[in-house]
């Protein structure tokens, strides 16, 4: 059962990159960079709330070429998607389920002997979670209850996936987004109630371990206030009660950078707090599964001594919630394409100028957001393109050909925003520089 899962394919080695000193686009493409304005004027906009569900059961990967066939043909190409994805859906439902009964609360140790759950998700692929996706976003009762139980926080927002019910375990996906008001904030120290694996998918953060310590030990920016914290019934807040002692000190015993391709495990009596890094890594998604909830609620340390409670933000509408499942899967297919094309351009015995800058900025922690998207922008406006061959534009727009159009032009609008507004930092060049940075 378990090897039913496709793993990830592992992104190929790069060369170390030379990166301008200012925030900008690192390949080719940034010569040629319109403005914001001018690129949405010249693209389709965002789908709208209304026919979010249509855009979903129109595949949000249907090759755009067989969208001129028949009627009934494309009726057949829906069903077909909409059948394998339900296969998928239940494939990697089954197969969780299954490795979870390995999983001894005690020693935290799981399946095939991984630490904690993280054994249940480690080969769970993009592709997979892009057919999750796209069938709890053309399900309507699974949409709804997807997004009953999501939530946004301050630093990212989780999307609900599934869960088994009998055994206590559930999977999300967990975004933090650059460019907004929490770019470079950091959690509350904080213990959870359950024991949790985390698949980084993209981007990367810091993730900070602590030792409880006295409040007549702790400095300053050590102490904190100790509460129980436990979510409202309805999901919609989130209620703190102080504990004894009250006044603790919180002291880091560990940094570590946790990159996209880890999969890392989070012991429940160990409390952490995660570090926004999207400046220097982008974009990070993560694939979050939480083991059964052995206590009823976690605790959590503040700066606050008159703290009651925090609201816990949901999505607006459930058109809405469609519609950002569906701008969730483009993100996760521009992933794809990303490793995808690093593998094209080191197979190619020939690389033009810009070609070569790809492969170089590729090791770059925010390579999606300075140097692919802007690129992907400019191919879909440029013709014949100055950075790729005609062999690597072939292959980049067969890739495109399975990503929904409207959610990609959103995805790179937005991506342009924060490019204009210096979300990005180029001036780190590789993984190993950030993790020195830390």
């Amino acid at each position: 059962m378990g090897s039913d899962i496709s793993p990830i394919q592992a992104p190929a080695a790069t060369r170390t990159p030379t990166s301008p000193p200012i925030v900008q686009p690192r390949s080719q493409a940034s010569s040629s960079r319109m403005s914001r304005e001018e690129y949405a004027a010249r693209s389709p906009g965002p789908i709208g709330a209304e026919d979010a569900y249509a855009e979903g059961a129109k595949l949000a990967g249907t090759p755009r070429q067989n969208r001129n066939r028949s009627a009934h043909g494309q009726f057949r190409d829906v069903a077909r998607l909409i059948i394998e994805d339900k296969k998928t859906y239940d494939r990697v439902h089954a197969a969780i389920t299954e490795r979870y009964n390995a999983f001894n609360q005690r020693d935290e140790v799981g399946h095939n002997g991984k630490p904690g759950v993280t054994g249940d998700i480690e080969d769970v692929s993009l592709e997979d979670l892009c057919a999750i996706l796209r069938h709890i976003a053309v399900s309507p009762a699974k949409t709804a209850t997807a997004a009953k139980k999501s939530a946004i926080s301050p630093l990212f927002d989780k999307l609900y996936l599934m869960q088994n019910k009998e055994q206590g375990w559930a999977l999300r996906l967990h975004k933090f987004a650059p460019g907004e008001k929490s770019q470079g904030d950091e959690e509350m120290p904080h213990y959870h109630r359950w024991t949790l694996g985390s698949k980084i998918l993209s981007g990367g953060y810091n993730n900070k371990n602590y030792t409880e310590i006295g409040a007549d030990e702790a400095s300053a920016d050590e102490k904190f206030y100790k509460y129980r914290n436990k979510p409202s019934q309805d999901g919609t807040a989130r209620a703190f009660t102080r504990q004894e002692p009250f006044e603790v000190g919180m002291r880091v015993s560990r940094q570590t950078l946790f990159k996209k391709g880890d999969v890392r495990h989070f012991p429940i009596e160990l409390p952490h707090s995660v570090s926004d890094l999207s400046r220097h890594t982008g974009t990070t998604l993560t694939l979050a599964h939480t083991a059964k909830g052995i206590k009823d609620a976690s605790l959590a340390f503040e700066k606050d001594p008159s703290l009651q409670s925090k609201p816990l933000a949901k999505p607006a509408t459930l058109e809405e919630f469609a519609a950002s499942i569906l701008d969730k899967i483009a993100l996760l297919q521009v992933i794809s394409l990303s490793d995808k094309l690093h593998e094209h351009l080191l197979s190619k015995e020939k690389l033009t100028p810009g070609e070569q800058r790809h492969v170089e900025d590729h090791s770059t922690p925010n390579y999606l957001e300075t140097s692919l998207l802007p690129s992907l922008a400019i191919l879909d406006l440029e013709s014949p393109s100055t950075e790729f061959s005609k062999e690597t534009q072939d292959f980049i727009r067969e890739q495109l050909n399975s990503i929904s159009k409207s959610n990609l032009s959103s995805l790179l609008v937005e991506n342009q925003k924060n490019l204009e507004n210096g979300a990005f930092s180029a001036s780190v060049n590789s993984w190993n520089e950030l993790e020195r940075l830390i």
